[in-house]
């Protein structure tokens, strides 16, 4: 898959810049991925494959003066359980996140990336948004973020890096990588007009600090999490 690096000006500053650890990466996504999740989890009557109310937290709180819009969590645990749509759109989505990986940690000069959690697609309508945070805290471990976009037809919904000065609004198929650390502290700002569809992955180094979550997830609670491994990603879905 060729992949470019895009570069954005801000303030005179190009945030490909590896000092500061932000990369977008332009992908051949496909541009109807966005009417595809709109469509089949608007419409869907299943419990889970469907768009739910955005929680916080690891308990899943919900508490929309700081985070108010919707998602849907798919991994692979579900591929077996999900329409045959969404598992094209999530495996779409995960090889193409898993190149854009591998050459983030290749030029950064760091560790592969062996852990992958399942895939948070998220949808914003008017209004809508994700208050100043960061991805890796007292409660969850996590080295590198990723925020995939669906599509661009819309008003504000902008990324902003408070801490970094940097506010930026990716085009369609184009995905962020930046750390998770706290400098990396980050917002969805509210949409003004329209629809903003993406999806947001944190990956880690391994599966160690995350093996926690896995045994105290509720009973009912289809796995969140994934371990990338050789045949999970870029060479399809064969074995499951």
């Amino acid at each position: 898959m060729d992949l470019q690096i895009k570069e954005t000006m801000i303030d005179n500053t190009i945030i490909s810049d590896e000092k500061f650890g932000i990369k977008i990466y332009k992908t051949n996504l496909k541009e109807n991925l966005s009417e595809i999740l709109e469509n089949e989890l608007t419409n869907s009557t299943h419990e889970y494959f469907r768009w739910k109310p955005a929680t916080v937290g690891y308990f899943e709180t919900p508490r929309p003066d700081y985070r108010k819009c919707w998602d849907c969590k798919i991994g692979t645990p579900h591929i077996s359980k999900m329409p045959k749509v969404l598992e094209d759109v999530y495996v779409e989505t995960a090889n193409t996140l898993k190149v854009c990986i591998d050459d983030y940690t290749k030029h950064q000069d760091i560790h592969p990336m062996e852990y992958m959690e399942a895939i948070n697609f998220v949808k914003y309508g008017v209004g809508e948004h994700f208050a100043p945070h960061n991805d890796h805290g007292f409660t969850y471990v996590c080295t590198v973020s990723t925020v995939t976009y669906f599509n661009d037809n819309y008003d504000g919904g902008e990324l902003e890096f408070s801490k970094l000065g940097i506010k930026i609004k990716p085009e369609s198929g184009d995905i962020v990588v930046f750390p998770s650390s706290f400098i990396y502290t980050h917002s969805s700002l509210p949409v003004k007009s329209g629809i903003k569809y993406a999806a947001v992955t944190m990956f880690d180094y391994t599966d160690k600090w995350h093996m926690f979550h896995a045994a105290k997830a509720p009973e009912n609670l289809i796995s969140k999490t994934d371990k990338i491994t050789p045949d999970m990603l870029c060479g399809g879905f064969d074995s499951m």
